[in-house]
């Protein structure tokens, strides 16, 4: 069974909430943290106690670091070639390791987004400027994405919001403020691409 418990008060009919804690001991400090605010600011309830909640089977607030706070890329300048763009090598890293590799045939730009579905890493990555590609951050491989357009839209940048980018964790599942619709948003299911058509850079 996993379980939070918050710090509940109640003044007459009312019943509010401080917060939830992931332990007893976080929620007892909680507890006596409310009690003197309370009574600081000229206030009373006449009762407060810690609820221990079943989250059996709830939603489960994703973990951190956060796919951007955990991978990054690594950009390194490749020899440039008379009348050709600048082209560079990108490492992927997580901490130390070098997840994978690739050249992209321009410079990096805001090229390289890490996200999550569920338990899966991937990031929107865009080896070849004019077409945006998958990498399965587990293997380093790329799985999917576009064909190049030689006179295509070009990636410049991407952003796939991650559950940690609009929430800050302060309201935990099965919690008197915790509202499904509203918190569970947003998966790793969809991004934003920003760029130009080919050429068209100046305007």
């Amino acid at each position: 069974m996993s379980s939070i418990f918050e710090v509940r008060a109640q003044t007459g009919e009312r019943v509010h909430a401080f917060g939830a804690r992931r332990t007893r001991q976080e929620a007892e400090a909680l507890l006596e943290e409310s009690r003197q605010r309370v009574a600081a600011a000229g206030g009373h309830n006449d009762r407060y106690w810690i609820d221990e909640i079943d989250t059996s089977g709830m939603f489960e607030i994703p973990s951190r670091p956060t796919p951007r706070e955990r991978f990054h890329a690594r950009v390194t300048l490749l020899p440039k070639l008379p009348q050709r763009s600048q082209t560079v090598r990108v490492e992927v890293v997580e901490g130390e390791r070098t997840v994978g590799a690739y050249d992209r045939n321009y410079r990096m730009l805001q090229t390289f987004e890490p996200f999550r579905q569920g338990e899966r890493h991937l990031a929107l990555v865009a080896p070849d400027y004019t077409a945006t590609s998958i990498m399965d951050l587990s293997t380093g491989e790329i799985i999917g994405g576009e064909e190049p357009q030689p006179h295509g839209f070009c990636p410049v940048g991407f952003y796939v919001p991650d559950w940690w980018d609009v929430h800050d964790g302060s309201v935990l599942p099965g919690s008197m403020h915790w509202s499904p619709d509203r918190v569970l948003w947003p998966l790793g299911d969809f991004g934003f691409v920003w760029g130009c058509i080919w050429g068209d850079d100046s305007s």
